[in-house]
C-alpha cells in the first residue's frame, strides 16, 4: 500500500525545511503519468495561496513542477512509497476543478496496488513501479508472448515501465547471482517474483469468470391496463384536423394584417 499526503514533507525523504513559495507558477508537469492522466493543472497555476516546493532527492521524482521545485512529487523506497502534495487543496481552486476527483480516484488505485506477488490493478497504459529488493541486481521481465527482456534498475533500486504492447499475465523475475566462489557461481539468491495480469479494461469490466445461470430481464404488460395506446390510434385524425385548422387561422390573421 502507498500514501498520499497533503500540505506535510516526508522527513525520510526531505530531511531540510522547504522554502515557503506564494502564488507558483508552473513550468512542466508528467501528462502520460497514471496519476494525471485526466487532470488538468490550469486550476493550480498561480493559483495556489501558499506552497512548499520539494527539490529532487534520491527516491523521489517530481510530477507537477514549478522554478522552485516540485508542487506535487512521487517518493519511494524498500518499503514506503507513496505521493506528496506539498500545499493545502483548500488554499487553491482545485478541489471546485472537474479534474480533481478524477486525480483522486487515480492517485488510490495506483498506491492501492501490491508491491510483490499479484498484481490486478493494471490496466493497458498504466505505469508500473516494481521495487525487487535489497540484493536483487538482475531483473528479467516474460512477456505473454514467452519473450524474455532486461530491465535495469534505477539507483534507488525501482524500475518503472509503461505496459501497453500485449494483454495477459506479465512476469517479473529478480535475483542476485553470487559469484564469490566456483561453486556457488550459478546460485541464485534473494529471488523476486511478480505477475502482472495486464487487462484491457477495468476489474468490473472485464468479469470473465463463469456464471451457474444466465438471467434475463424481463416483464409481463397487461395491455387491458393502459388505454392510451388505443385512444391515440383513435384520435390522431381529430388531433391532425385541429391543428390544420389552427394553421389556417393563424395565416388568416397574418395575411389580414
Amino acid at each position: 500500500m502507498g500514501h498520499l499526503i497533503f500540505n506535510a514533507v516526508p522527513k525520510q525523504f526531505w530531511n531540510e525545511e522547504p522554502s515557503l513559495v506564494e502564488a507558483p507558477r508552473l513550468v512542466s508537469w508528467e501528462k502520460e503519468d497514471p496519476v494525471l492522466r485526466f487532470s488538468s493543472l490550469a486550476p493550480l497555476d498561480g493559483r495556489i495561496l501558499k506552497t512548499f516546493p520539494l527539490p529532487k532527492r534520491p527516491g523521489t521524482s517530481g510530477l507537477v513542477e514549478c522554478r522552485e521545485g516540485s508542487i506535487i512529487s512521487r517518493f519511494s523506497s524498500k518499503n514506503l512509497r507513496g505521493l506528496v502534495v506539498s500545499f493545502d487543496i483548500f488554499e487553491s481552486s482545485w478541489p471546485l476543478s472537474p479534474s480533481f476527483p478524477f486525480f483522486v480516484d487515480a492517485a488510490l488505485r495506483d498506491l492501492g496496488r501490491l508491491n510483490n506477488g499479484i498484481n490486478s490493478g493494471l490496466r493497458s497504459g498504466d505505469l508500473l513501479e516494481i521495487e525487487p529488493g535489497v540484493g536483487i541486481d538482475r531483473l528479467d521481465h516474460k512477456w505473454p508472448s514467452g519473450k524474455i527482456t532486461d530491465l535495469s534498475l534505477e539507483d534507488a533500486g525501482f524500475t518503472r515501465l509503461r505496459l501497453v504492447d500485449e494483454l495477459g499475465v506479465h512476469h517479473f523475475h529478480g535475483f542476485s547471482q553470487r559469484k564469490d566462489s566456483a561453486e556457488d557461481e550459478d546460485s541464485n539468491d534473494f529471488q523476486f517474483n511478480m505477475y502482472v495480469p495486464l487487462n484491457l479494461l477495468s476489474l468490473e469490466e472485464s468479469r470473465i469468470e463463469p456464471r451457474p445461470d444466465l438471467d434475463l430481464g424481463g416483464a409481463e404488460v397487461d395491455s387491458s391496463i393502459s388505454g392510451w395506446g388505443e385512444s391515440r390510434r383513435e384520435y390522431w385524425r381529430i388531433l391532425l384536423a385541429l391543428g390544420l385548422i389552427c394553421l389556417l387561422g393563424e395565416w388568416a390573421v397574418f395575411h389580414r394584417r
